[in-house]
This record gives C-alpha cells, sequence and structure tokens, in this order.
C-alpha cells in the first residue's frame, strides 16, 4: 500500500535534518570502527606467527593465533 500526501517545505527540511544527523552519527561510528582495526592489524603485524586457527559455529567465527615454537 502505498500513501501520497504533501508536506510543507519546513517539514521536508526537517527530515532531511534528521536524516543528516543520523548518517552523522552512523559515519562517526564507521570511523571508530575503522581506527579499532587499523590498530588491530598494526598490533597483529608485530606479533610472530604464521597461522591462526578458525573455529565457527552458525556464521560466528573465532580466530585464535598459533604461536610459533
Amino acid at each position: 500500500m502505498s500513501t501520497n500526501e504533501t508536506i510543507s517545505k519546513e517539514t521536508y527540511i526537517e527530515v532531511l535534518e534528521s536524516q543528516h544527523e543520523h548518517l552523522e552519527k552512523s559515519v562517526a561510528a564507521a570511523k571508530e570502527d575503522l581506527f579499532a582495526i587499523e590498530c588491530a592489524i598494526e598490533d597483529l603485524d608485530a606479533k610472530d606467527f604464521d597461522e591462526v586457527e578458525v573455529t565457527g559455529t552458525d556464521g560466528v567465527y573465532k580466530f585464535q593465533i598459533v604461536e610459533k615454537k
């Protein structure tokens, strides 16, 4: 079912501003995640290992670094 209505310019701008605010929060969260991943990569790159054991159940994966002997 579709609706067809008319809203005011002010209401439309409020909707767009709300979407803008939501997207800004999403971008900020993504930047934080990206920074965390970059730091994790740097930390892992400094470790001495050749293999990672991967186990998974129902699409949930666990990674365990196999230490060099």
